[in-house]
């Protein structure tokens, strides 16, 4: 593979990397092993291995970071502002975001405005204190059902899906939030792009169904399931007035 900087070359100017270019190594989204890899090398005492597969970890988060980008876009009536736009591009994935096992990963916009005393006026997509979404949240992913039309997370269960919301390349999905009526005078709006490898409750599935024999206790040091590391793919902020 080649290194960020090549990477980010190759998608903006479709500059061909030469053999110079190229590292003996592979590099993939899935940040999540690394980080429990290193975490059980970190537990057996091999600090130098747990410091490499930091470093990969590390190189996978930067490449998520790099894939996607956001547009905030104010959008008024008669001269209040009553909603915003949120435009989510995929500008540099070759695939679409997610991709793979869209029914286990997820992608989710976070949007938070506070008004000049710093209070709460709209906020949708924050992650709960046991790792779960708000019902409002804007995920970008897929509900996979099987032959029985039930809902399901297990691959060899699903045949189809019954959402299927992902960005394809170079395109982008916009999503509009209604404001409420305000009596300040300016709002801050900070908005991230938000992803993880599964929903909290697939991830406590998952490792629920470890078999006995797999002690994650003294491989990971995992005695109850944390919760799972979220990327922030894009965070913007703006300052914006409620009227014009």
């Amino acid at each position: 593979m080649v290194d960020l900087e090549t990477f980010k070359r190759v998608s903006e100017t479709f500059y061909k990397p030469g053999r110079g270019d190229y590292q003996h190594v592979f590099n993939g989204a899935n940040y999540l092993l690394y980080f429990l890899a290193a975490g059980a090398e970190t537990k057996a005492g091999n600090k130098e291995e747990a410091t490499n597969l930091m470093k990969k970890y590390e190189m996978a988060v930067e490449r998520l970071k790099l894939a996607a980008d956001l547009e905030i876009s104010p959008i008024y009536q008669n001269k209040r502002l009553a909603e915003i736009k949120v435009r989510v591009k995929n500008v540099r994935a070759g695939h679409n975001l997610p991709t793979s096992l869209t029914n286990v990963r997820q992608m989710w916009l976070e949007i938070t405005a506070r008004d000049e005393k710093g209070a709460i006026v709209l906020q949708s997509g924050a992650v709960g204190s046991d790792g779960s979404l708000p019902e409002n949240t804007r995920l970008f992913n897929s509900d996979g059902m099987g032959n029985d039309f039930h809902f399901s997370v297990d691959p060899w269960v699903i045949t189809s899906f019954s959402r299927h919301d992902t960005i394809p390349p170079r395109g982008y999905h916009d999503v509009y939030y209604g404001l409420p009526s305000q009596t300040a005078q300016r709002i801050t709006l900070e908005v991230k792009l938000r992803y993880r490898q599964a929903d909290q409750k697939v991830a406590e599935a998952l490792l629920a169904a470890v078999p006995k024999d797999i002690d994650l206790a003294a491989i990971y040091g995992l005695t109850a399931v944390p919760q799972l590391p979220v990327v922030d793919m894009v965070v913007k902020k703006v300052d914006l007035p409620i009227g014009m």
